[in-house]
């Protein structure tokens, strides 16, 4: 349909063709981008023509040079440290997983509560600060379930790895009320 001296809109070319238009115009750019056709705006709708002596090359979809990369979360980094090193300080985090303290003790402190990672060296911050000084809380990795890690949910962690919910613990000083709604008083 794409002739010498043509300029057609992708939506006639997707309609002659019987395929969608973002796969058309996907197509349509591409060609451009190979110096196959030209792009230009007629009014408000892009029309395309063919360059005549240009072999435009048909892919099977998207070349890996166009894949998206996708950047690791804050979380994925903080749980890949855990894995390599075992037992880790919120500041290692910190420093091996480039995230803020902030972050990397909320997501030990969730880990900690579903069972994932236990406190070995718990330091006391109600005594002095001279007292303390050098000493660090450290976490040691307990549930080592796979690469992915696991997401924080309203209950508990979510194991992308497993398919499971890891509930959170509620503490054993806890005390559980039942509720004795069938008493008359």
């Amino acid at each position: 349909m794409l002739a010498k001296d043509c300029l057609v809109s992708c939506a006639d070319i997707a309609n002659e063709l019987a395929v969608s238009k973002n796969h058309c115009r996907n197509v349509l750019n591409a060609f451009v981008e190979q110096g196959c056709a030209v792009k230009q705006k007629v009014g408000r709708i892009f029309h395309f023509a063919v360059i005549a002596a240009s072999k435009p090359r048909l892919t099977s979809g998207r070349s890996t040079a166009t894949k998206r990369q996708h950047k690791k979360t804050g979380r994925q980094k903080i749980w890949n440290s855990l894995k390599i090193q075992r037992v880790v300080s919120t500041a290692d985090l910190v420093c091996l997983a480039s995230v803020t303290e902030a972050n990397a003790s909320l997501y030990l402190r969730k880990l900690v509560n579903s069972g994932y990672v236990r406190v070995k060296n718990s330091v006391n911050t109600a005594l002095a600060n001279s007292e303390i000084k050098g000493q660090v809380s450290t976490f040691q990795l307990l549930r080592d379930t796979g690469r992915l890690c696991p997401i924080v949910r309203k209950g508990g962690c979510w194991d992308q790895n497993e398919q499971k919910l890891y509930l959170f613990n509620v503490g054993s000083n806890a005390t559980h009320k039942e509720n004795n709604h069938d008493q008359v008083a």
